[in-house]
This record gives C-alpha cells, sequence and structure tokens, in this order.
C-alpha cells in the first residue's frame, strides 16, 4: 500500500476567547482538519509571558493551563502528542473561536 501524502497546506488563525471574544494568540496549522490541538512550535503572537514559558518548556508539567485573561474561562489545557511526542496544547471544545487570517 502507498504512503499517504502529507499535505503541505498551511492555514493561519487567530485564537479568540470563546466567552468574551478577547485575542489570545495567533496559530500556524499544518493540514486539514479539526482544530483539537495546537503544537507549541505553530504558536505565536501570544503573550510575552506566555511564549517564554512555552518556548522553555521541555516537559508537559512545565506549561501553564491557557486562560482568557479578560475573564478567565479555560482555552487549553497542556498534553504531549502520543504518535510523535511533541508539546501540544489541547483545545477545550466552546473555549475559543478561530478565524483564518
Amino acid at each position: 500500500m502507498a504512503k499517504k501524502k502529507k499535505s503541505d497546506k498551511t492555514i493561519l488563525y487567530k485564537i479568540t476567547c470563546g466567552q468574551c471574544s478577547e485575542h489570545l494568540y495567533n496559530y500556524r496549522k499544518n493540514g486539514k482538519g479539526a482544530l483539537l490541538r495546537c503544537y507549541v512550535s505553530g504558536i505565536y503572537d501570544a503573550p510575552k509571558a506566555i511564549m517564554e514559558k512555552l518556548n522553555e518548556a521541555n516537559t508537559k508539567s512545565e506549561i501553564p493551563n491557557i486562560h482568557c485573561y479578560k475573564c478567565n474561562t479555560l482555552i487549553a489545557v497542556p498534553t504531549v502528542v502520543k504518535k510523535n511526542g511533541k508539546l501540544a496544547l489541547r483545545m477545550i471544545q466552546g473555549g475559543f473561536h478561530r478565524e483564518k487570517i
């Protein structure tokens, strides 16, 4: 059986709070499909304090839960993807909105 061809399609998303619509960060997603998790390496344009923690993190316990800065709604929790071992944020359904940039 032939290997599936990986999609080289990159989509840029603006992630906002699902409750108050506060801008949280931008995310670069590779491939198609639902936005279930955000890989740490694809997050950019986040507040400086969050970016420093994400860039320095080597384990899931070093990444904080992501809350809205305005209304304190839980947006995402840290996780490690089993198939490739990469650090990611598992997005909470209904806690965020995404908009293509």
